[in-house]
């Protein structure tokens, strides 16, 4: 009976962690803790409930119809923490169009009531992304972190817009080779241990008083390693 009561418990608890923890910078380290079947189970009953989603749309975006405007050559960015905040205040800087997918509800809530064209739903799903016009965007922006997570947005991706371009961002070079399989569109990785790797080099270089000539000639062969360490792992 303890188990089961656990077992129930880690379910119920499961969604609502996948919410906060990329907030949290936790994710990875959630995606570790979590028992893989507990893992699976959550996301497959996340998108088994696409209704749910359509509902809590209509529930949280107070900020105008956004589903029924049309829309093309926009950015879809799939999480509002601060790097889709700052993407998306440059793109409104620029007047270029964007939507937002976020799994928050209280951050979805909060931004609509701003007039920002957010969405509520997990990217996975098929009808969320319909939402965004998906069929007409340009680029889609991953932020949210979580391999099994951006697997599942990827591969619904190759089935709707196998020719969509990708920025997506990940914390580990490590990850990248498992979200590399099946996969058919065009996809830039942002690591997040690799850019963190040449920020801590050039501020050493920096406080050292090193040229910028040559601190441009470190970093970049620098980058040069840790890209060819990259594509062979």
């Amino acid at each position: 009976q303890y188990f089961l009561a656990m077992s129930v418990i880690s379910l119920g608890l499961t969604p609502i962690l996948y919410n906060f923890a990329p907030k949290l910078g936790v994710q990875t380290q959630f995606d570790q803790i979590i028992p893989q079947n507990i893992q699976k189970l959550a996301q497959t009953l996340r998108k088994s409930v696409p209704l749910i989603n359509s509902q809590m749309n209509l529930q949280l975006q107070s900020a105008g119809d956004f589903t029924n405007e049309e829309i093309s050559g926009h950015t879809i960015i799939i999480g509002f923490g601060i790097a889709g905040q700052k993407t998306a205040e440059a793109l409104k800087a620029l007047d270029i169009p964007y939507r937002i997918i976020e799994m928050n509800p209280l951050t979805v809530k909060q931004y609509a009531k701003l007039g920002e064209p957010i969405f509520y739903g997990d990217a996975s799903n098929h009808e969320v992304l319909e939402q965004v016009h998906v069929e007409t965007a340009k680029l889609a922006l991953i932020t949210a972190v979580g391999k099994d997570m951006v697997a599942g947005i990827l591969s619904s991706f190759n089935r709707l817009r196998p020719d969509l371009h990708v920025i997506l961002r990940a914390q580990y070079l490590r990850e990248i080779s498992e979200l590399q399989k099946n996969k058919t569109q065009s996809v830039e990785y942002i690591v997040g241990e690799f850019e963190t790797s040449l920020e801590i080099l050039s501020r050493t270089l920096k406080t050292y008083g090193v040229q910028p000539e040559q601190m441009v000639e470190f970093l970049e062969e620098s980058r040069e390693d840790l890209s060819t360490s990259f594509l062979n792992k």
